[in-house]
């Protein structure tokens, strides 16, 4: 299961937004800024916490700085064979860490 708790694209824009920006794709996070979210694909941080898949925007993550998931110690944890970082941890104890942020 992924728990994705980045708000729908489709939730911020108008019918014609997005048209223009879907253009009949599931979502628009290619290899480029989009030009209805302003998200960048490489904003998306992927979290693998004991095999529960979770996506967040790094810039959410960084408000608290003085984290493990908001500080530069995160890279210690990243898995470049899977991009993505991953704790062996309580997969259900970790939904409510990360809505605090």
């Amino acid at each position: 299961m992924i728990v994705t708790l980045v708000p729908k694209l489709s939730e911020h824009m108008n019918s014609s937004d997005r048209a223009g920006c879907f253009n009949g794709r599931n979502n628009c996070f290619e290899e480029h800024v989009c030009k209805c979210s302003k998200t960048n694909v490489h904003d998306i941080v992927v979290i693998n916490v004991g095999g529960q898949i979770f996506q967040t925007k790094r810039s959410t993550l960084q408000r608290y700085p003085e984290t493990l998931l908001g500080s530069e110690e995160i890279e210690d944890f990243y898995m470049p064979e899977t991009k993505e970082y991953f704790f062996d941890r309580n997969r259900s104890a970790f939904e409510p860490i990360l809505y605090y942020y």
